[in-house]
């Protein structure tokens, strides 16, 4: 009887105590480095204040486990249609939450990590939310 409540008591703290982002999820067997690591593609980006131009960009970032990673920014000209892109590229690295740091030769910036899947990664870095599809 004794082991069955230890078991429960522990079952209980696992699946109640583990969530590391705010919108999930609860639990995973994979560590969040594992389910960062590959590539992503943004699918949803919503400034926090809206552009009067509706000039929203994409995003393609690519992670390694090792801690690199490469991120190509992606602009449409509304008025010609020409597309500017920007490569950034750098280390990046987890705070003892879920923000993610990304650091290039320029600086760094952050990202509040609000979702992390297999296939889903949801950041907020302030300025815009963005939501990536894993590639």
């Amino acid at each position: 009887m004794k082991l069955t409540t230890i078991a429960f008591a522990l079952t209980a703290l696992v699946f109640t105590g583990c969530s590391q982002f705010e919108d999930g999820p609860d639990f995973s067997l994979r560590s969040k480095t594992a389910r960062l690591a590959g590539d992503w593609t943004s699918t949803e980006v919503t400034p926090a204040v809206q552009d009067p131009n509706n000039i929203i960009p994409s995003f393609e970032v690519s992670f390694t486990k090792e801690g690199d990673y490469t991120m190509v920014m992606s602009i449409e000209d509304p008025l010609t249609g020409d597309i500017f892109e920007d490569t950034f590229e750098g280390e990046w690295s987890w705070d003892d939450n879920s923000d993610l740091t990304l650091t290039t030769l320029g600086g760094s910036f952050d990202w509040n990590v609000l979702r992390l899947t297999g296939n889903e990664l949801w950041a907020d870095d302030g300025s815009m939310r963005i939501v990536f599809e894993k590639i």
